[in-house]
């Protein structure tokens, strides 16, 4: 058998490179992405505020809003779990607050 000898180096790089997504907090991942994951019109109307026990809060700015967005939770859901890479959000809940304070 002929194996080839790599410095530790790369292959430190090379793992390091792989995983570069999983140095991101959920959080920040979904920050990053939010206007690329809520719908086009819903991203400048909510704003994710926090996550626990895999469940993301988000603030949305008003009841219409919230109704609509919570007729779409499914299909957000999955989205948000396709940028993360692997379901990570189990839930979603909304909430009447104001975006821009987490923007």
């Amino acid at each position: 058998m002929d194996r080839k000898i790599v410095p530790i180096a790369k292959i430190i790089e090379g793992i390091l490179e792989k995983h570069e997504h999983q140095k991101k907090s959920r959080q920040a991942i979904i920050i990053d992405s939010w206007k690329e994951i809520m719908p086009a019109q819903a991203a400048q109307y909510t704003a994710p505020a926090a996550i626990k026990n895999n469940t993301l809060t988000v603030v949305v700015s008003n009841s219409a809003w919230l109704h609509h967005l919570t007729t779409e939770k499914k299909k957000i859901l999955k989205k948000i779990n396709h940028f993360l890479g692997e379901t990570k959000i189990d839930e979603l809940r909304f909430k009447i607050g104001s975006p821009d304070v987490y923007q």
